[in-house]
């Protein structure tokens, strides 16, 4: 049982306290299923979570009472992330008994696809509406595996949706769910009136929507005084400096720093403490003459350079990690981090853990202008210049551009470094001459007259002078000069050259001073 305690002391207080009860009467239940871009993370045993929700899903209607009042409403299953969706939810199946409309959830249930936001604030309020012209026990059951990716605080209006309205109670089922999530789920559950389950399979999601629906408010008014106004405080371990604000108006309600000893003190409430201008932790609630403790967790990253730390929900830059940062403090979670256009994906950061990120190390002699693309796909990730000295990159399969030569395969492993060292093509009294890879046939470089020099990775080539093709083998660290001859034609005019074999070489023509 969970006993709200006032902050406002010096009046009368009427409370409803709320406890599990069964219910012998229908009631009116609202599932409400997330399909946003997370729930295509995977389960512990391999299986997708969007998949193992349905199957829940159709577990959960085969058994669940057929007097119940059921509707099913979705999220984040009809928007790409890429359009930024804050309103991507549906109700796909209406209020009706729950023997007639199962088949239908079931139906509509298997066409989710996982792709966008997480809006649960904004859900919440549709839900709610959709039970008001109800009567009876009204049931919000929000099963997610993520935190609210939008506007608004959803453990905020979940205390005002049940301070409107006695019959409503919220429960939460967390699935497969970060530190993080876990207390927003918790949180809505509380100051709804209802109980949090926490789930990480397919039959514990099915048990926990199950029990969810058989769970009911019974209410209980008592009578307290209370004398004075007591505050309670928030205390941050592993924070830097964090402005704490109150959820509902977004004013200043304190700060917090690394010195900070005691907590901050706060009046009762719900809370957001900022870890950055996008980064924000939401619905941290603070209890009348208590401490609440929220643990961040600690990111390093070694060989750093500039890295963006992003949800890996919505694409959206939290805050960026530069080369001069020794640490972040961040809301536990998972998170991507950018290495360039390399992404080091679902970097997971748990309360009071230090994650350390080891990057592969990339450097390269007799560098020029080096393109970095993934092996698999051939996406460019990174660029190299003449003035890089080295290049951070996620563990994994590289391929490393000379031009459109390239250096195939190139292996980093975390925490080791991997230089390339490519041979050096010269070439005296220089024009324009493409260079072609003797295996392909393809021209993979071009050594223009300002050339001086030409980096290439180990392997055989033919540099064209002309029609002519010079052979040459470029080996590791090793410079090959080709000394070419040359012909000077008076008076200038155009000229056809031959080889010896009479197939035609070369053209000199009246503006060339020498071929």
């Amino acid at each position: 049982m969970s006993i709200w305690k006032p902050a406002c002391i010096g009046a009368v207080a009427v409370l409803a306290l709320a406890g599990p009860a069964t219910a012998e009467t229908s009631k009116n239940v609202a599932l409400i299923l997330d399909a946003s871009g997370s729930m295509n993370g995977k389960l512990r045993n391999g299986e997708k979570k969007l998949t193992a929700a349905k199957t829940a899903v159709r577990d959960l209607v085969s058994r669940i009472p057929g007097s119940i009042n059921l509707s099913f409403r979705a999220y984040g299953h009809q928007s790409h992330r890429s359009r930024k969706n804050c309103r991507d939810t549906e109700l796909l199946v209406p209020f009706g008994a729950a023997t007639t409309v199962s088949a239908n959830i079931v139906a509509r249930s298997d066409t989710l696809s996982a792709q966008g936001y997480t809006p649960i604030t904004y859900v919440l309020g549709l839900a709610a509406d959709d039970l008001k012209p109800l009567s009876g026990p009204k049931t919000i059951i929000l099963v997610s595996d993520g935190k609210e990716t939008c506007e608004g605080d959803p453990c905020l209006l979940a205390k005002k949706l049940a301070d409107a309205n006695a019959d409503l109670v919220i429960h939460t089922v967390g699935f497969g769910v970060d530190a993080q999530a876990k207390r927003q789920l918790q949180c809505i559950a509380k100051y709804g009136r209802g109980t949090y389950r926490e789930a990480d399979s397919t039959p514990d999601l099915a048990i926990s929507m199950e029990e969810a629906t058989k769970v009911v408010v019974k209410q209980e008014a008592i009578t307290i005084k209370v004398n004075k106004v007591v505050p309670g405080r928030l205390k941050i371990i592993n924070g830097d400096y964090h402005v704490i604000r109150d959820a509902e108006t977004g004013e200043k309600a304190g700060t917090h720093s690394s010195s900070t000893r005691n907590g901050v003190k706060l009046k009762a409430g719900i809370y957001n403490v900022e870890f950055g201008k996008d980064l924000v932790w939401k619905s941290v609630a603070v209890a009348a003459g208590e401490t609440t403790v929220i643990e961040a967790g600690v990111l390093k990253i070694n060989n750093n350079q500039y890295h963006k730390i992003m949800d890996p929900e919505t694409g959206k830059r939290y805050v960026s990690y530069a080369g001069s940062t020794k640490q972040l403090a961040l809301p536990p979670g998972r998170y991507d981090v950018s290495f360039s256009q390399a992404i080091w994906r679902g970097v997971e950061i748990k309360e009071g853990q230090v994650r350390v990120l080891d990057p592969g190390i990339l450097r390269i002699k007799n560098n020029q202008y080096h393109a970095v693309r993934d092996s698999e796909t051939g996406k460019r990730l990174a660029s190299y210049s003449g003035s890089t000295k080295y290049l951070a990159l996620p563990p994994g399969r590289y391929n490393v551009g000379f031009d459109r030569a390239l250096w195939r395969d190139v292996t980093l492993k975390g925490g080791e470094e991997t230089v390339l060292k490519p041979g050096v093509l010269q070439i005296a009294n220089n024009q324009y001459h493409h260079v072609r890879n003797v295996e392909t046939g393809k021209r993979v470089a071009a050594y223009s007259s300002s050339s001086r020099s030409l980096s290439l990775p180990p392997g055989r080539y033919e540099v064209l002078f002309g029609k002519v093709a010079w052979p040459v083998t470029i080996r590791e660290e090793k410079v090959v000069q080709l000394n070419p001859g040359g012909i000077t034609i008076s008076p200038r005019g155009y000229h056809r050259i031959f080889d010896a074999a009479g197939k035609h070489a070369i053209t000199h023509s009246s503006s060339s001073k020498r071929v």
